[in-house]
């Protein structure tokens, strides 16, 4: 069986019009997995990183980027998942990335961020 990674979401909280409903998105990721089903596809989904500090942004993208990242950790939307928010997230203020881990625009991790990402694979799900 072969497998994806499915690392989607941030743009539907960030992009207008905003998806502030985390439960349209993971109906979204339930359509993707059915259909990556049908092919013989497992999926690895992948929880939203921070984006914290981005202009604009507000607490309600914030509160859904929460709420499908636990629904993600809860099981039974993917075959597994992978915990990139995490591996990137500031524990001081979660809702940001990490300095290290900044590109410099507080949306996309660097080489170290994307590093950081990779080793949270669990090797034996695949």
């Amino acid at each position: 069986m072969k497998d994806i990674v499915l690392a989607l979401g941030i743009n539907d909280l960030l992009q207008i019009p905003n998806q502030l409903d985390p439960n349209q998105i993971t109906v979204g990721y339930q359509q993707i997995v059915a259909q990556a089903h049908a092919v013989g596809l497992r999926v690895i989904g992948a929880t939203i990183t921070p984006f914290g500090g981005v202009a604009g942004t507000t607490a309600a993208q914030e509160s859904a980027r929460q709420s499908v990242n636990a629904s993600i950790r809860a099981g039974g939307l993917f075959d597994a998942f992978v915990d990139f928010d995490l591996a990137v997230r500031d524990p001081a203020k979660p809702s940001q990335l990490l300095a290290v881990y900044d590109s410099g625009d507080h949306l996309h991790p660097n080489n170290s961020g994307d590093n950081a990402m990779a080793n949270q694979f669990d090797l034996s799900v695949f």
